[in-house]
């Protein structure tokens, strides 16, 4: 089963599977605004992939939510650099995709 449970902000066992699965399956794609900020801050993409593979799941965002945030899991990782970044996927059909990313330096 590919998604998430909209039904709850916990996130679940197997929405991590079916993320990982996708990782090792290449069923994923960074999308063209995410791969920009990457680039623009000098982050290559291995460390947005790293964020999903070895992050830490931080936050579920549900439809409807108030930020008008696109659904989806959020992971926070700490880059070669020191720098840290939070990274969220979501599913397009049945490819994962990387929506977004924020860079936090150390000590902001």
């Amino acid at each position: 089963m590919r998604g998430f449970d909209e039904s709850t902000k916990e996130i679940l066992d197997w929405e991590l599977e079916a993320i990982h699965t996708a990782l090792i399956n290449k069923e994923i794609d960074i999308h063209p605004h995410a791969l920009k900020a990457a680039r623009d801050e000098n982050i290559p993409p291995r460390e947005l992939l790293a964020a999903i593979l070895v992050g830490r799941p931080s936050e579920k965002d549900l439809p409807n939510n108030p930020y008008q945030r696109f659904v989806g899991i959020n992971f926070e990782h700490q880059t070669d650099d020191q720098r840290f970044i939070r990274v969220k996927v979501t599913w397009v059909g049945n490819y994962l995709v990387i929506t977004a990313h924020t860079i936090r330096r150390p000590h902001e």
